[in-house]
């Protein structure tokens, strides 16, 4: 997408004058998320739920996929078993040890097993982390690629998030703006699937220019959220005179 929006100016511009010297034209801007991520599995093992679907809001912290981990439920089971009977051998061989009745390697040795049975169960409980994917922020769903009931690899893409909390505009300038274009600098976009105009502002300037559309990457963001702007939109940014 940020390939396209960048041919898209570079034709622009090419259709022009140089960059800097034909006045403030529009530019393409794209509607971007504050966020987004691929959701992939950390575990191979069996899909027992995915809780959404496609366009769906959920809230951060919610469980979006859960996984079947039976398996590693006894394992922590036998872990727990384990470190009880270690945690009872140490304190039985630590009174001995006040009668002189075991060495002071057993008593050590009994210590390390607790520890070691400790280090296991600890390992379990982070696998079985691992058997649900929760949501690392509020936002909606792009894309689902696997349902319930399906075995799934380590690494597997699951679930496409972005957060649409606020929306961000990436948009490409001529080089020649950044003798005057600061940060702060307020411009308005027009969205062409919805044909309205929005005011936005220039939050990021890029730190370098691209040697062969000369253009330079700027980010802005919308001073107010409108429920009927979606990622993925696009439009023209247009900068007043006055901003110079």
């Amino acid at each position: 997408m940020r390939a396209l929006l960048l041919l898209a100016v570079c034709l622009f511009l090419l259709g022009g004058t140089q960059a800097g010297d034909a006045g403030l034209k529009p530019v393409r801007a794209l509607l971007v998320p504050r966020t987004e991520a691929q959701l992939a599995s950390q575990v191979s093992a069996r899909i027992t739920a995915i809780t959404v679907d496609l366009g769906d809001r959920f809230k951060k912290g919610d469980t979006l996929v859960r996984f079947d981990c039976q398996i590693e439920q006894a394992h922590r089971q036998k872990a727990r078993a384990e470190l009880d009977a270690a945690t009872i051998t140490h304190q039985s061989k630590q009174k001995l040890r006040k009668l002189a009745s075991v060495s002071q390697l057993d008593l050590a040795l009994a210590k390390v097993n607790v520890q070691q049975a400790r280090a296991e169960l600890s390992a379990i409980d982070a696998r079985l982390a691992m058997c649900s994917i929760k949501a690392p922020f509020a936002g909606r769903v792009v894309a689902r690629n696997a349902h319930a009931f399906e075995t799934v690899r380590q690494g597997d893409e699951l679930i496409e998030i972005l957060d649409d909390g606020e929306l961000y505009a990436d948009l490409f300038v001529p080089s020649g703006w950044v003798r005057w274009l600061k940060q702060g600098a307020e411009f308005e976009i027009n969205i062409v699937e919805t044909g309205k105009s929005y005011a936005a502002q220039v939050e990021r300037i890029g730190a370098r220019i691209d040697p062969v559309s000369r253009t330079v990457a700027v980010k802005g963001k919308l001073l107010s959220q409108s429920p009927e702007l979606l990622a993925g939109m696009s439009g023209q940014a247009t900068f007043s005179q006055a901003a110079q």
